[in-house]
């Protein structure tokens, strides 16, 4: 799926004006007005899980790890040098480094098409999941499931 280029403007629009006093602006379709993203019943609950996960570990209320980003260029310099991450992991990482680094956040509804003739997803669910939490593992405070003695892996 892409951002609806006809409301990517909506999107700068607000995010510029947001970015006036904050560093991370996060677009998020669960936040969107119109709907034009109906993923399936998996897809939707494998996202939300995702989120939780995210939630819990960074205390954050993110909606989505979101289609579209805009932050400052300064720290995205900064964190340009630090990733090692690509696609999935970039949007991942990203989110993470922008809690983690304190940046003041901001998240709006984004119109999202669906660009697949079905809503099928792509998703590995045990492979994705893995790098997910991986991924998130690498900025997490202190590692929370390590803490809890769940599992102790040092990425």
């Amino acid at each position: 799926g892409n951002a609806d280029a006809e409301l990517l403007p909506d999107f700068l629009d607000e995010g510029i004006e947001l970015m006036a006093d904050r560093d991370f602006v996060l677009g998020s379709r669960y936040l969107s007005k119109k709907i034009n993203y109906k993923p399936s019943f998996m897809r939707q609950s494998y996202s939300k899980v995702l989120m939780l996960i995210f939630r819990i570990l960074f205390l954050n209320s993110f909606s989505e790890v979101g289609v579209i980003k805009m932050f400052k260029s300064d720290w995205g310099k900064r964190f340009a040098k630090l990733s090692k991450g690509t696609n999935f992991d970039w949007q991942v990482e990203i989110d993470a480094y922008a809690v983690m680094t304190k940046l003041k956040t901001a998240e709006i509804g984004v119109n999202y098409k669906q660009v697949r003739p079905t809503a099928d997803s792509k998703v590995n669910v045990f492979k994705d999941t893995w790098r997910y939490i991986k991924v998130l593992s690498k900025y997490s405070p202190k590692i929370f499931l390590n803490k809890l003695g769940l599992f102790s892996v040092k990425f």
